[in-house]
């Protein structure tokens, strides 16, 4: 006997019924020893008698609608003869509403070339961005280290200014004015460290605001171009199924009408 193939109508004998499909799937599974299984996508009479949607556990091994799958051994499945319109109308329930079977687990289609453009322009953007802070940030943290440092030398002069004894007690006011001075010069070191540290941060600062702004203009013009090629895309794949279908219903109609035709000449 010719082995069944995939598309091939067959009947599938389970708990004391007989199913009829057509063979979808042929091989092994993940949710059972051995290589005998076969997977049936149900038609007729017997849709909605099924157990799945032609996926078990997460796994999908060919695509129907919900309860049209069934998964049984190979020897609880036997070959279904046709008659010439009981083939017509199995096209006909075929190309009306269902999708196509494989005779292998199914294979994910590869990614749309936009779609991987736009994660491809929208992780590089956001490296960008990353580095860019990150060197800021780096040169922030340094400025405003230094800034501390100087800070803490110029308060230990001036601790170190104020705690100093005088011996004399005719030198006390003159210590005390050149105390005086040098806080003085101190404090204006401190607000001169302050202010350019300040300074430094807020022009860091708007150069990132500036680098984000362009960056986002970016990112919205290539979004925007993603976009309408993903509508280009998504409208002629519609056209083009919407031919198939029409084809695919011309021909069965075609098909149907010459075997009337022929019934009646032999009446």
């Amino acid at each position: 006997a010719t082995p069944l193939k995939v598309n091939d109508p067959v009947y599938v004998s389970r708990d004391s019924q007989q199913l009829e499909g057509i063979l979808s799937y042929s091989g092994s599974v993940q949710f059972a020893d051995g290589d005998d299984w076969i997977g049936v996508r149900l038609t007729g009479s017997s849709l909605g008698l099924g157990k799945n949607d032609g996926s078990v556990r997460g796994k999908r091994y060919f695509t129907c609608d919900r309860n049209c799958g069934v998964f049984v051994r190979k020897s609880h499945v036997t070959r279904r003869v046709l008659t010439k319109l009981d083939e017509l109308r199995l096209k006909r329930q075929l190309a009306s509403g269902a999708t196509t079977s494989s005779s292998s687990p199914t294979i994910r289609s590869s990614p749309s070339p936009y779609t991987g453009g736009r994660g491809g322009n929208s992780n590089a953007s956001k490296r960008t961005l990353a580095s860019k802070a990150k060197d800021l940030t780096g040169t922030n943290v340094t400025t405003a280290s230094a800034t501390k440092k100087r800070l803490n030398e110029l308060r230990e002069r001036r601790a170190a200014l104020s705690s100093q004894p005088s011996p004399l007690s005719t030198s006390v006011e003159s210590s005390r004015n050149s105390a005086r001075v040098e806080n003085s010069k101190i404090d204006l070191q401190e607000e001169g460290s302050k202010n350019i540290a300040a300074e430094a941060l807020q022009t860091h600062f708007q150069e990132m605001q500036l680098q984000i702004t362009g960056l986002r203009s970016s990112l919205t013009e290539v979004s925007a171009k993603l976009k309408k090629k993903e509508e280009e895309h998504s409208s002629l794949h519609n056209s083009l199924s919407r031919a198939e279908q029409d084809a695919r219903e011309h021909k069965i109609r075609l098909e149907e009408l010459e075997i009337t035709i022929k019934s009646k000449e032999k009446e």
